[in-house]
């Protein structure tokens, strides 16, 4: 969401870390409830460890919320763009490579990345034209994405 909010809307890099921080609030919150509801074990048998990300989410967010208001763009953009890298790379590796061999893992990546953004450029392309034919403005916008990822 990052890449459409700054390259394709023209958000700065804070609103577009702070937009897509909300959506991905509700995203998570949706995807608990669901587990939760599938798999009541979820709260019940492991109560602790939701408390303990609850905090240290929490934590997380607010000495970031401060961190992102007292540096520029681009110190922003940079920090983001190492701790993104740094987690994906975390989850690549926790997901895939420790139980497929090498080719295997690069051919699915590969595959993954394609369709992500053969799904992007399709997704920006029909944002892009809808705003051309209605004529809609930047806040208007961003309230549109915001809505469709609900």
């Amino acid at each position: 969401m990052l890449v459409v909010f700054t390259a394709f809307l023209g958000y700065d890099l804070k609103t577009a870390v702070g937009t897509s921080t909300f959506i991905m609030t509700f995203t998570a919150l949706i995807g608990f409830i669901a587990h939760s509801m599938i798999n009541p074990a979820i709260i019940l048998e492991r109560w602790n460890v939701l408390i303990l990300c609850i905090i240290v989410a929490t934590t997380a967010s607010l000495i970031s919320a401060r961190f992102a208001n007292r540096v520029d763009n681009k110190t922003v953009g940079l920090t983001t763009g190492i701790i993104l890298t740094i987690l994906g790379a975390c989850m690549i590796y926790l997901n895939y490579f420790v139980d497929m061999e090498l080719p295997a893992i690069v051919t699915e990546i590969l595959y993954t990345f394609g369709i992500l953004v053969v799904f992007l450029i399709i997704a920006v392309a029909i944002a892009l034209l809808l705003f051309k034919i209605f004529h809609i403005g930047g806040e208007v916008r961003r309230k549109i994405y915001i809505l469709s990822h609900f």
